[in-house]
């Protein structure tokens, strides 16, 4: 798993906004709001700007959704299970 915090608060440079890639994996996703002990994890475009968040809550909607079957629900990418700001 690599990943790494994009956003650095101004105001305190010891303070850090975890942020996740719109591509990373669901399973690299929730082994981060696991080990974190988040509810939930900004998700980036590639431009720098936020896409949405990525959450347990989101992940289980996506699963409820999706009867197409399609693949290891833990391989696919956080884009297409995000919520949108």
């Amino acid at each position: 798993m690599n990943y790494k915090p994009l956003i650095k608060e101004a105001w305190d440079q010891d303070q850090v906004l975890d942020t996740i890639p719109s591509d990373m994996t669901v399973r690299e996703a929730l082994e981060i709001l696991k080990k974190k002990q988040f509810s939930y994890l900004p998700v980036m475009k590639g431009d720098g700007t936020v896409a949405g968040t990525f959450s347990h809550r989101s992940f289980a909607e996506a699963l409820l959704a999706d009867s197409t079957g399609s693949g290891d629900p833990l391989n696919w990418e956080v884009v297409h299970l995000m919520e949108d700001l």
